[in-house]
Formats: structure tokens, C-alpha cells, sequence
């Protein structure tokens, strides 16, 4: 009613101002005529211009309305409000454009400049701001931005609760428990909010917390649409199937139509290896919710976690098909393209989730994981800073949830965050993966500790060489044993990091005999040396034996055993074809010579190594040219060698 006593003062004050005109000025139209006439055109021509305004683009809309705003008429308040609109619609374009920043600047704008207190309805169109910069794949700038609405809403557990929700969609469990947590104690009472509490506990990967909020939501609403299910799905996920069941069967018997109870029933059915009873609760949760985005994810999950690699990679498109953003189903897809040997393919669906902003320790474990399957050994190791930390005593220690946790094993602290999302008890990642990529993490963490120490120009002390060398072979065997077909490649580059770091020599020229002996069997799969697939077996198994030459050569170069060093060096070049790492190999060979004392047959070798297109070719030309120098007294006749 308040707008509608607007117009009428209006039309009031005008009647009077023209009133006090006609007495000054004859007319021939009498007095109370042309007031019935001037107070509908003012109206009309405020309307008019609003209906306007309304019809520009949604930039100079911002303008407009701006200035119509400051003219106090009585629309001033939809005026507000279409401000609002015209910029969430200005900054949704600029998302579009990934300006992320203006975009943001003009929803805070937005919600600096609306009159406050906002009713109810103004605050929904507000809390949509968040959301449509979460939408567009900017999670943590969305919920920075939603952050903004606490201090206004500290008193009003209703408000709170719908900021707790965005922060729940958001995966977001520690802003979630803290607005939660207000909001229970503002109405103690209400069910939903002990429902969201232990949503919140459970992304926070605490199920015992979750299950005492989960219980409390059941004995405050025992017809709760959600509640028992969810309290089956943590019993699931810990393998305790026949409570699970129970509670499935419980939220059934309470809500038959629930959305999630058959297709929790359908998965517990699953697991348990009923097939049958799964295709029928399956059947019912289809009819109930056909594009649930979340089932697809576990049944793609579960089918990954058995090998079933065909029908889980179907069920993660599917489910990415209606939630890009879920982690989860890009984990599923990732594992599936692994399976491919797509490890390109994998990595860049997990990378790019994360770029968007979510973050947690398994999505950075599947990346690593990807990286050391595809053999770029620097790239899975840079993601240990994002998500895991090695202590002295060579425990993992991860953020798991609210607190850091420690453990032998990765398996033990990854495995809570899949229970927790997904309610599943097993992991995508097999127990051969899993030692694999640990003994890497710990072999390749004291590799680190010499490569440190030299770019840092820090010399470490015998006896701490001595103690990282004890570790580096510690876990260099666990690492190599791991049999999946690549044990050899591993074994190759585990040599050059031996090489690199000048530590356990003579166990880096043992690996560098074994894998001469090796070059047959490690290279007879097609594409076994990945980055020269169009190579056929003979060239493969040539190239193969040539690399492990040349590191042995280096290696007893390295130790003064000059002889053995130009014998391995020799069997490297024969077994390279041309090439720039045939011309490295007659470089070391030169080296090698001309510490043996033959100068003339260094420089040949040197002349013969050299090509101004490498990379190294500055550096070799100035060797070049002060071996020859030192050899004829001058430059003279360098030129035409």
C-alpha cells in the first residue's frame, strides 16, 4: 500500500501547486478542469520514462536510472530495484567476457547502493549475485562475495540459513558450519538447520558429528525427507550395509517419493553384489529423478573402482553434462582416460577445475597421479606444495577437512574425502597406485633436498649427503618395483636423478646394466617410448639401449673411470641415430677424451658434435674455439673445420 499513498501525496502537492497558479494567471479553464487534467500526465510521463529506461542496454540503464532515481518520484523504490537488476545483468555480462573483477565490482556496487533494510525479496535477488559468479566457474571469488551478506544478516536465522546453503552447494564446509551454527542458536529448534549442520560436518570430513546433527534432525522431524537417507549414506560409506539398508528402506517407508533414497538403496544393493534388486530401485529413482547428477557420479564411480571402465566413463559424461563443475565426475572421467593412456586428456579436466577454484587433496592427488602415469616426473612433484606436505619422519600430512592429519599411507587419509563426498567405500586408485606414487613423492622429496642445496649454492656436509642418500635408495627400490610395464622407463629416470644429484653412483651404473639388458622387452609394446611412437620395434629397442649407454657413460665419467666411460659413450653414439642426442653423446665424448689426454681427437669430436641450430651451441662454439686455440696457437682455418 506504501507506493499507493505515494501517488496520492503526489497528486496532492501538485493539486495545490496549481491551484495557487490559477489564482495568478486567468484562464478560461476552470480551476478544478486542469487539475483533473495535469496530476494523470505528470504520472504518465513518470511511467513512460521508466517503461523507457527499461528498454536500453543494461550499462546505460545503470545511468539512467541513476538519474531517475534522484528525482524522488514514486517510483524511486522499483527504480532501486531495477538498478539492482541492471547491474547483476551488466556484471553477468562481464563473467560471459571471464572480466571477473569489474563483474565483481559491480555486485558489490549493487548491493552497497540499495536502501537498507532490504525486505526479504530484495535479499534473494541479492544472494542470486554469489551464485551466478559460482555458476560462471569462479568459486572462490563467489564465495568471498557471499561473505559480504553475514554482517547483515547476523540476527535473522532464516537469511542465514540461505547463505549456509550456498556455501553447502559450494562445497564450502567451514563457512557453512560457522553461519550454521549461528542460525542454531538463534532457533535451536528448526531441523533443517541441524540438517545443513551435518551436510557441513560431512564436507568437513567429520562423520561422527555428522551422524549425532543427522540423528537430531530425525528427532526433530521424524518425517524428514532427507535425514535417514543421509544417515544411511555415511553408514554405506564406512561398509556397514545392513544399517544402510534399514535407514534406506526407513526414508522410503516416511517418503516414498524421496529423491535419493532408491537410487542409496540401488548402490548398497550394488555392493553387496545384488544386481537384480539394484535394477529395480534404480528403476524407481529414475521415475522419481531422472538427471541426478549425483547418482551418475557414484555409479560411474563404483563401475571405475571395477574395472568397468566403458560403462564409467558413459556415467561421468552424463553427469558432467548437467554439472560441469562437479569434481567428482571429472575425477571419474579423468580415470577413464588414464585407462585410455589419454594421461594429456586427464590432467587437463582435473587442472581446469582446479584453475576454476576447487581445491581438495584428492583432485591434486589425481593430477599427481596422472602425471607420474604419463612419465612427467617434475610435474606430478610440483603439486605436492598444493596439497601435502612430507615430514621427517616420511609421513604424508594433508588437510583433511578442519585440521592436518598424518598417516604412512595416502590411501588412509585420501579415502576419507570420497567416503565423505560420495559414500563409497572403495578408491578409483589401486594399492599398486597408490605405492607407486608414494615412494615417488618420498624418493623424489630427498632428491629435492640435493638439488636445493645446489641452486641455492649451500653445501651440504658429508654426513647430511650421506643421510639423504641413505633415504633416496630407501625408497628408490619400492619405487621401481612397482610392476605395471613402465619399471624400466621409471628405472631410467631414476638413474638420471642419481646422475644429477652425484650420489649412490655405482647403484646408478648397476640400473644403467640392467637397462642395456632390458632395452628387448621394454620397448617391444607399440608405444613404449611415448615420445616416439612412430618408431618400430628395432629403432625402439636401438634408441632405448643408446640412452642407457650414454647415462653409464656419463656415470663413469663422473667416478674417473675414463676407459669404461669412452666404451659406453662409443656403443651410445653407434646405437643413436643423427640426432641432437647422438651430437650430446659425441660431446661427452669428447670431454671424456680429452680428460684422457688427447686433445686433437676432443677437438674432432668436439667440431663433429657441434650444430648452431642446439641449444647448447654458444657454450660449445667458445670449448671449440679455445681447445683449438690452445692446440695451433690461433682461430686460423677454424672456419672451414
Amino acid at each position: 500500500m506504501k507506493p499507493l499513498c505515494l501517488v496520492f501525496s503526489l497528486f496532492l502537492a501538485t493539486s495545490v501547486v496549481q491551484i495557487a497558479q490559477a489564482q495568478v494567471t486567468p484562464s478560461t479553464t476552470p480551476p478544478s478542469q486542469k487539475t483533473e487534467l495535469a496530476m494523470p500526465d505528470l504520472m504518465l510521463d513518470v511511467q513512460n520514462e521508466f517503461a523507457r529506461i527499461s528498454e536500453v542496454r543494461a550499462d546505460e540503464r545503470i545511468k539512467l536510472l541513476q538519474a531517475f532515481i534522484k528525482k524522488a518520484t514514486p517510483l524511486t523504490t522499483p527504480a532501486y530495484e531495477a538498478l539492482l537488476k541492471a547491474r547483476a545483468a551488466w556484471a553477468e555480462t562481464m563473467l560471459k567476457q571471464q572480466r571477473i573483477e569489474p563483474a565483481i565490482e559491480q555486485f558489490q556496487i549493487a548491493i552497497d547502493e540499495f536502501p537498507k533494510p532490504t525486505n526479504d525479496r530484495i535479499f534473494s535477488i541479492m544472494l542470486a549475485f554469489p551464485l551466478t559468479v559460482f555458476n560462471h566457474g569462479y568459486r572462490k571469488e563467489a564465495i568471498e562475495l557471499m561473505s559480504k551478506f553475514e554482517a547483515i544478516s547476523s540476527e535473522q536465522h532464516n537469511r542465514l540459513a540461505q547463505i549456509a546453503t550456498f556455501y553447502l552447494n559450494a562445497e564450502d564446509g567451514q563457512d557453512a558450519l560457522r553461519v550454521l551454527n549461528r542460525a542454531v542458536e538463534l532457533d535451536p529448534k528448526i531441523a533443517r538447520y541441524h540438517y545443513g549442520l551435518a551436510s557441513a560436518y560431512l564436507i568437513q570430513l567429520q562423520p561422527k558429528e555428522a551422524k549425532a546433527e543427522f540423528q537430531k534432525t530425525i528427532n526433530l522431524d521424524p518425517k524428514h525427507p532427507l535425514a535417514f537417507a543421509s544417515l544411511a549414506a555415511i553408514y554405506r560409506s564406512e561398509k556397514s550395509l545392513e544399517d544402510a539398508i534399514a535407514l534406506y528402506k526407513k526414508q522410503i517407508e516416511v517418503t516414498p517419493e524421496t529423491e535419493v533414497a532408491h537410487g542409496g538403496l540401488a548402490i548398497c544393493y550394488l555392493l553387496n553384489n545384488q544386481n537384480d534388486l539394484a535394477k529395480e530401485e534404480l528403476a524407481k529413482q529414475f521415475a522419481i529423478a531422472p538427471r541426478d547428477f549425483l547418482l551418475f557420479t557414484q555409479l560411474g564411480y563404483l563401475a571405475a573402482s571395477r574395472q568397468d571402465y566403458r560403462h564409467a566413463h558413459d556415467w561421468a559424461e552424463l553427469a558432467l553434462g548437467m554439472a560441469p563443475g562437479y569434481a567428482w565426475a571429472r575425477i571419474v572421467l579423468a580415470n577413464t582416460l588414464i585407462q585410455q593412456q589419454d594421461f594429456s586428456g586427464a590432467e587437463e579436466i582435473l587442472s581446469d577445475i582446479v584453475a576454476r577454484g576447487t581445491r581438495f587433496p584428492t583432485l591434486y592427488f589425481e593430477i599427481t597421479k596422472a602425471l607420474l602415469l604419463a612419465e612427467n616426473y617434475d610435474g606430478a612433484f610440483e603439486q605436492i606444495d598444493q596439497y601435502l606436505k612430507i615430514t621427517p619422519e616420511a609421513e604424508f600430512e594433508l588437510q583433511i577437512g578442519l585440521a592436518p592429519k598424518r598417516a604412512v599411507s595416502l590411501k588412509t587419509l585420501l579415502e576419507k574425502e570420497h567416503q565423505a563426498a560420495l559414500a563409497l567405500p572403495t578408491s578409483l586408485t589401486s594399492d599398486q597406485e597408490y605405492r607407486l606414487v608414494e615412494n615417488f613423492l618420498r624418493f623424489q622429496f630427498y632428491i629435492s633436498k640435493l638439488k636445493l642445496g645446489t641452486t641455492q649454492q649451500e653445501v651440504l656436509g658429508r654426513r647430511q649427503r650421506a643421510e639423504i642418500q641413505v633415504k633416496v635408495l630407501e625408497y628408490l627400490a619400492p619405487f621401481l618395483s612397482v610392476n605395471d610395464g613402465r619399471q624400466a622407463f621409471r628405472k631410467m629416470w631414476a638413474v638420471e636423478q642419481l646422475l644429477n644429484t652425484d650420489i649412490a653412483l655405482e647403484r646408478a651404473a648397476e640400473l644403467s646394466n640392467e637397462l642395456v639388458k632390458e632395452a628387448e622387452t621394454a620397448t617391444r609394446p607399440e608405444n613404449s617410448i611415448r615420445e616416439a611412437p612412430e618408431l618400430d620395434f628395432a629403432k625402439r629397442q636401438k634408441l632405448f639401449r643408446a640412452r642407457a649407454y650414454h647415462l653409464l657413460g656419463q656415470i663413469r665419467l663422473k667416478q674417473g673411470q675414463l676407459e669404461e666411460s669412452i666404451k659406453a659413450l662409443k656403443l651410445a653414439i653407434d646405437n643413436f641415430t643423427d640426432s641432437p642426442e647422438q651430437r650430446v653423446a659425441i660431446s661427452h665424448l669428447a670431454t671424456v677424451t680429452q680428460a684422457a689426454g688427447n686433445d686433437k681427437e676432443a677437438l674432432s669430436l668436439y667440431i663433429k658434435s657441434y650444430n648452431k641450430y642446439d641449444d647448447n651451441a654458444t657454450v660449445q662454439k667458445v670449448m671449440i674455439e679455445n681447445l683449438y686455440r690452445k692446440i695451433h696457437g690461433s682461430l686460423e682455418g677454424l672456419d672451414l673445420k
